[in-house]
């Protein structure tokens, strides 16, 4: 969002190119939006996503970029409502610590998380995601 000129840009993209083929990232830093629309910036999250999922929208990221490198976790209050309110594929981004985040996220029914940080730092390890399934 923080690069989406409006909501009719993103209305347009998915006539044009298709739900399938699209993917927006609810960027956020300490709950607020990160827009370039003001009209977007006055909503809360939550608002965002039920208007993202009610005009067709079906692959969301959730992305806090204040949490993103800093081990903070993620929000899950938010992950859990959006979850109950998006109807399509969402990714988490921003605050993933370790597997055991990762298997909570999935348990919630994310389809996936960011995790490059805690990959490059080795607080994720390729071997632990092999042993749980994951990848």
């Amino acid at each position: 969002t923080e690069t989406m000129p409006s909501l009719n840009f993103l209305k347009e993209a998915l006539k044009t190119y298709g739900a399938e083929r699209i993917y927006v990232s609810l960027d956020m830093a300490g709950g607020k939006i990160l827009s370039s629309d003001p009209s977007l910036r006055e909503v809360k999250s939550l608002e965002a996503v039920r208007s993202f999922s009610d005009i067709g929208l079906r692959n969301l990221i959730l992305l806090d970029l204040r949490r993103v490198g800093v081990y903070a976790g993620v929000d899950l209050g938010l992950v859990r409502k959006s979850l109950k309110v998006f109807h399509g594929e969402i990714l988490v981004g921003g605050g993933v610590r370790s597997v055991e985040d990762l298997e909570i996220l999935a348990e919630a029914g994310v389809s996936g998380a960011l995790v490059g940080t805690a990959i490059h730092q080795r607080r994720i390890k390729p071997e632990d995601l092999h042993s749980r399934g994951m990848i």
